[in-house]
């Protein structure tokens, strides 16, 4: 069901962004304007693609250097922490340097 979700949401945003613009082009001339075919499809696809590749990416680095910030649930002395706040506070603790 979550699946379905995010692939159904994906898919309206990628259709709204075909359909959206700057200039309005009428519903019944979508598929046959210059506009649409020229500028707004391949800039969707090409966003659309680049997105998922940093996701993927991002993914892929976090799994390969097993990042423990990535974990949403990351406890801290019994209690639980959001993952940003939780990096830098060894430095502040403890003052260290970065240099």
């Amino acid at each position: 069901m979550k699946w379905t979700l995010l692939v159904v949401a994906a898919a309206l945003a990628l259709v709204a962004s075909v359909v959206l613009g700057p200039a309005a082009v009428p519903l019944g001339e979508l598929l046959h304007s210059d506009i649409v075919w020229n500028l707004r499809v391949p800039r969707a696809l090409l966003a659309f693609l680049v997105g998922g590749s940093l996701g993927v990416a991002g993914a892929g680095l976090q799994a390969l250097v097993r990042n423990p910030l990535a974990d949403p649930f990351l406890r801290v002395r019994g209690r639980y922490r959001s993952p940003p706040s939780s990096g830098p506070s060894p430095r502040w603790r403890w003052s260290i340097g970065w240099a």
